[in-house]
């Protein structure tokens, strides 16, 4: 006998259960079982299974209401209890899965690995999606700066281990199923996906391990919550579940978007100059060409003494002869901000955080203190003879109170940023020994340390996670570095890669220190958690000759089609007056990111996402700007249908590429568009209108989002008008379309052309700001179509 509880059915002779839309033949996951490990022997619910019991009615707070379903049963006559937790959502295919334990015996027992779901073929079970299992793509999301690909089912051998996410979906019909760890709290969960292409055979477990934890008498633990989803589409079951993350953590989102400059990205200083003189010049120079841009942090990076990592608060007196807090103050009248870089996990010797900590540090069984490699950035060490790494023992209470201690000293220095990096160093390994056994060897420790330095830190403090950062970050970190070191530069020595130069350029690929490829794949492929679990950030923007005016155009796309912080790379002070204006192009930030158009289309290795869309909706208008991206050495040609674009059929839209600055006409069911081997183009697509409107700006990438506060026609008085926005002393144009019938009254001060795409007229508007806001208006007038040459 079964027992069906919306779209979760539980068999309770053999405690198997499947999960499945409407129809028994419909997309589902079909005789799963689950098992938990404990004192090293694995149970599976078909071992423990003795009854089902319903623990209260319908559970409704922020994650909605829901049923819970519960299987329980024991471990032997004196083993723990066991509880297989089902909340099930009525009427949708969705639900959450979890495990809790009850040690209700006098003996402590030892939790290991915990399968929430077991998929695999031996257990009978099946995955029901589409009628060709080999046509099935996995979504490869980890939270990580590495490349998030979707995936052919058949490649890398089949194997497709994930964290946080198994996603899966038909690349025909869309059809998804999707399961996704909610919570992040304690113990380290993933997913294991296996595919045979020979047997058509899938196996997916989706685990949570305890490593080895000793829950005590009278205690009880549960697992990691695990979100499933059966869904149409592949595109928003993801924002569904990262909704649902959000309303479990409730992560104060900052509406403020760090923009700054950092000093080593591209630039090398002068002979005898100092750091401290280097930040000096070109912060001066930022005030001076960039008043009013919203440029408001400096991020020093590596300032530390003898850049070793553990002195956090012994700074490099060479490079920085008056001491952070003189740099503070500078900067304070700049009205900037500080920020620096921290590895907070990771200490060498002979430094004050390996003195405070060295009783402190990870070790194995034997004592041994973990060393994962050398510290190559050790200026002062020849290459080879670096030191050795080691990271701290997150679990032990005094660490977390040095860690804390060092960001409240830099916040009392005046410090309101930092990027955390190498955060891997403080999550332990199943080896390690954790000098606080009560808690689970996994996201637990690292969690702990994080949230001290997070309220150390305080609320205006704004917390970057580098490489090395995971989903546990959540509720922690302002924003999250989702590519590689994107714009980033290095010192001129030969353990660099760009040596002997500084940065290299040209690179689409992945593993480039410009690697195009890297980011855009990742900015596509984590929009869905941007301003949900944090910012995301790409990194640095850098616009400097000898880079080409391509490579630099598609940079600026990437971060004016993101919504997260930006830092400029480039030598402020001497940069061409023309790659300036593609830095104002992007500022200021806008909080939205664009969303992908073809991510599950565009499968690796043999593609990649290339269209990002953001929809755009202000008070006077509702547009969207198109990224199409080519990475490639080839041309490419993109075909999008409007309703991919969210457009309606048999409507006219009216098209401009922003980077060629030229009005393209209009299309109504189909935009096609060929783009040149390694560039990328913008297009502004709003539905035509029977009378002069904007067409775009040369002010900003989003044009009209930020530098247009309102605009209307007014019909009766056949005057446009408006009120722009830009810092005092900068001058933009207003690209406006007149249609066939309409001509401006007064031409002064105009640049018009009629074009022969459909003899409509071009009109430029320059607008010098004289203040931050400036209203403007044109009239126009009618004349007969009769006289209007078409021809």
């Amino acid at each position: 006998m079964a027992e069906k509880i919306d779209h979760l059915t539980v068999c309770e002779s053999t405690g198997k259960w499947s999960f499945r839309e409407e129809s028994q033949k419909g997309t589902g996951i079909s005789q799963v079982t689950s098992s938990v490990q404990v004192n090293g022997r694995t149970h599976r619910i078909a071992g423990w299974f003795e009854r089902t019991v319903q623990i209260g009615d319908f559970i409704k707070d922020t994650l909605g209401k829901r049923r819970p379903h519960v299987v329980e049963g024991r471990l032997g006559r004196q083993g723990p209890l066991v509880r297989l937790v089902f909340e099930v959502f009525p009427g949708r295919s969705q639900m959450i899965v979890s495990i809790e334990i009850i040690n209700d015996s006098d003996q402590p027992v030892v939790l290991g690995m915990c399968n929430l779901l077991e998929l695999t073929k031996r257990q009978g079970g099946q995955l029901h999606l589409g009628f060709d299992s080999d046509q099935m793509n996995v979504f490869t999301y980890e939270c990580r700066t590495t490349p998030q690909l979707v995936k052919h089912i058949t490649s890398d051998g089949g194997q497709h281990d994930n964290a946080p996410t198994c996603h899966l979906s038909d690349s025909l019909s869309g059809k998804t199923y999707h399961a996704s760890f909610l919570t992040v709290d304690r113990a380290y969960c993933g997913h294991v996906i296996r595919y045979s292409k020979r047997e058509k055979n899938l196996r997916h477990e989706a685990w949570c391990n305890f490593n080895d934890y000793e829950l005590q008498p009278g205690d009880r633990i549960q697992t990691e919550k695990l979100w499933v989803e059966l869904a149409d589409s592949p595109y928003e079951t993801l924002e569904r579940w990262a909704d649902k993350v959000h309303q479990i953590y409730k992560p104060a989102i900052s509406e403020e978007i760090p923009v700054g400059w950092i000093g080593w990205a591209w630039g090398t200083p002068l002979d005898n100059e100092t750091q401290e003189d280097y930040i000096n010049r070109h912060t001066a120079a930022i005030q001076k060409r960039l008043p009013g841009f919203g440029v408001d942090y400096v991020w020093a990076s590596v300032p530390i003494k003898d850049g070793l990592v553990g002195n956090w608060e012994e700074f490099d007196d060479q490079n920085y002869p008056h001491g952070i807090p003189w740099l503070v103050e500078l900067l304070k009248k700049r009205t900037m901000k500080l920020g620096l870089w921290l590895a907070p996990f990771w200490v060498v010797k002979k430094t004050d955080g390996y003195r405070k900590n060295k009783n402190r540090l990870l070790c194995d069984s034997e004592g041994t203190p973990r060393s994962p490699k050398r510290w190559n950035w050790a200026y002062n060490a020849p290459e080879g003879q670096e030191p050795h790494l080691y990271c701290l023992d997150a679990s032990h209470p005094d660490t977390v109170d040095y860690l804390a201690k060092t960001l409240r000293a830099y916040r009392e220095m005046g410090v309101r940023y930092a990027m955390f990096d190498f955060q891997q160093g403080g999550r332990p390994l199943p080896e390690d020994v954790l000098a606080n056994p009560a808690m689970v060897k996994g996201t637990e420790p690292y969690r702990c340390a994080m949230k001290a330095m997070r309220e150390a830190a305080g609320p205006d403090f704004h917390i970057l996670s580098g490489t090395g950062g995971l989903m546990d970050n959540i509720g922690i970190s302002d924003s999250f570095r989702i590519g590689a070191d994107y714009g980033e530069g290095r010192p001129i020595l030969p353990r660099f890669h760009a040596y002997p130069a500084p940065f290299e350029i040209d690179g689409a690929d992945f593993s480039t220190s410009t690697p195009h490829r890297n980011v855009l794949q990742n900015l596509a492929s984590t929009w869905f958690v941007h301003r949900r679990f944090w910012q995301n950030s790409i990194n640095i923007l850098v616009v400097s000759k000898p880079i080409s005016r391509p490579e630099v155009e598609i940079s600026t796309t990437l971060f004016g089609m993101s919504g997260g912080p930006l830092f400029l790379g480039d030598e402020m002070d001497t940069l061409d007056e023309d790659r300036l204006t593609y830095i104002k192009k992007v500022l200021p930030r806008l909080p939205e990111t664009a969303r992908p158009l073809d991510l599950f289309e565009r499968v690796y290795p043999e593609d990649y996402a290339r269209v990002l869309s953001l929809p755009i909706q202000t008070g006077w208008g509702k547009w969207n700007v198109v990224a199409l991206f080519n990475l490639d050495d080839k041309p490419k040609r993109i075909t999008l249908p409007v309703a991919k674009l969210g457009l309606k059929k048999r409507r006219s839209y009216r098209l401009y590429n922003f980077w060629q600055e030229c009005y393209c006409g209009c299309f109504s069911d189909t935009l096609e568009v060929d783009i040149a081997p390694f560039s990328c183009q913008v297009l502004r697509i709003e539905e035509a209108k029977k009378h002069p409107w904007l067409l775009s700006t040369d002010m900003h990438l989003r044009q009209g989002q930020a530098e247009i506060a309102s605009m209307a026609w007014d019909a009766g008085k056949m005057i446009l008008s408006g009120v722009a926005k830009r810092p005092k002393g900068e001058t933009g144009s207003l690209i406006l379309h007149s249609p066939v019938g309409f001509k401006p009254i007064d031409y002064t001060g105009l640049e018009v052309a009629k074009t022969d795409r459909d003899s409509s007229l071009i009109i430029r508007k320059k607008i010098h700001f004289k203040k931050a806001s400036m209203p403007w208006e044109m009239q126009f007038e009618k004349i007969p179509v009769s006289v209007w040459r078409t021809d």
